[in-house]
């Protein structure tokens, strides 16, 4: 099953996002969605109904959120850089590819991971030429890395003056200093025919920060074995010689950066930088990027060990879940009221200075509340008089006083006066002067 291939300008993306009603996430390249469906009417994305299809969806969703991503800037000798970006969505699925070039975006989805690998060779050309496979694995720190491309601008410099002068090339000598020269020169040029040229371009780290550092570069190549100390100083050793030679015989350079995560949040998994010469494959395996104390491992490879190197950088990764981050520490706070991390001198709210609380007191010891004797942690009994350490049960609170019981209810209180009418007697109201049921008179 082939990659299908949508090639689509800025505006067409854009369109396709805003009809998928897919937003980029903070991690994707893709513009942000604008509304302009007539613009898509020719960009072979849209189904017979008018939406996008299942492929073209597929492939924008991976794209506009990506939880992986092989990233790889390569260069043809002495031709343009290029760079393209293999993508992993959140669920799955298969790669979707990425290149961009000015304002036109080229994405394929890519349904395996070995038609992966092959859109990656066609673009490193690895199978290209026959490579042979080396039998160690050698180590050097950033210094050795840019006096190892130093060293293989001098050996194609000597071979050119050589050549000019139709003289047969001398062993060249490796002082720090024309190291140093060619290490400058090579920052400074865009050439990528040149080693540090090309190889400073797809290094993790920028290749300044081992200017000065050729002498010790240079003990790191004795140390790999690629150069030997003399008397009159350093020089190639065989397997030195071989590689600079084939560093100056360059067909493609090319950086590959794996990274992973979700969000903001990406981490690097792996990093190779990969030498296609005309006879042999060598892979830069950075082991460390920090700095000026970036370290590296570097192996020669067939055609077919380079291929299965990219097909691991292309496999799923699974991150560690990341330590919960502490919070600042209670019980700390400036006197405005705002709440001050634990190792923070000054408040962050209104800049004064925090003095640190001062500490508990410890408990007080438990003493008998009879004889005023320390108690030991549990005591019930207190082993010097024999008090209760609880003390005894209170006594029970006396019930509540009855509550007279009220009036019944919707029912007037007792009359005081009666009608003086024998024949009658009823109750007659307060204020009243006469019976309200036989009129007679109340005095």
């Amino acid at each position: 099953m082939l990659p299908t291939r949508f090639q689509l300008d800025q505006a067409q993306v854009e369109a396709a996002l805003a009809l998928g009603g897919i937003r980029p996430g903070p991690r994707s390249m893709l513009p942000p969605p604008q509304p302009g469906p007539h613009l898509l009417r020719d960009a072979q994305v849209l189904g017979p109904d008018g939406r996008l299809t299942a492929e073209a969806e597929a492939t924008l969703r991976t794209a506009a959120d990506p939880v992986q991503m092989l990233s790889i800037m390569s260069s043809r000798t002495g031709g343009r850089w290029a760079e393209a970006v293999f993508l992993r969505g959140r669920n799955g699925g298969p790669l979707v590819a990425q290149a961009r070039q000015d304002r036109k975006f080229d994405l394929a989805l890519v349904p395996t991971l070995t038609e992966a690998v092959v859109l990656i060779d066609e673009l490193l050309a690895l199978s290209d030429l026959a490579a042979r496979s080396g039998d160690r694995t050698l180590t050097l720190n950033l210094a050795g890395y840019a006096a190892l491309l130093a060293a293989a601008d001098l050996l194609q410099v000597t071979q050119l003056e050589s050549r000019l002068a139709r003289a047969m090339t001398p062993m060249p000598a490796l002082p720090p200093e024309a190291l140093q020269t060619q290490l400058q020169k090579g920052m400074t040029n865009i050439d990528t025919r040149w080693a540090v040229t090309a190889g400073g371009m797809v290094a993790p780290v920028g290749l300044q920060a081992a200017s000065g550092r050729m002498a010790e570069g240079l003990a790191a190549l004795a140390a790999a074995g690629l150069a030997d100390r003399e008397a009159s100083g350093y020089v190639f050793s065989l397997p030195g010689y071989l590689l600079a030679t084939s560093l100056g015989e360059l067909v493609t350079t090319a950086g590959l950066k794996q990274m992973a995560g979700s969000g903001t949040e990406a981490a690097s998994v792996g990093q190779v930088t990969l030498f296609r010469s005309v006879v042999s494959i060598w892979a830069f395996t950075w082991d460390s990027a920090g700095g000026t104390e970036a370290s590296l491992s570097l192996a020669e490879l067939s055609a077919g060990g380079a291929l299965f190197l990219v097909r691991k950088l292309l496999e799923p990764v699974e991150l560690p879940a990341a330590a919960p981050v502490a919070g600042p520490a209670a019980g700390k706070r400036c006197r405005c009221g705002a709440e001050v991390g634990a190792d923070h001198a000054f408040c962050p709210k209104c800049g004064a200075r925090v003095e640190e609380p001062p500490p508990a007191p410890p408990p007080k010891p438990a003493v008998c509340a009879k004889c005023g004797k320390p108690l030991s942690e549990g005591a019930i009994f207190c082993p010097y008089c024999g008090q209760s350490v609880k003390g005894p049960a209170p006594a029970a609170a006396p019930p509540p006083p009855p509550v007279a019981a009220g009036p019944p209810p919707n029912k007037l209180p007792p009359f005081e006066r009666r009608c003086p009418n024998p024949s009658c007697g009823r109750p007659v109201p307060p204020g009243k002067k006469f019976c309200t049921a036989c009129g007679s008179p109340v005095s």
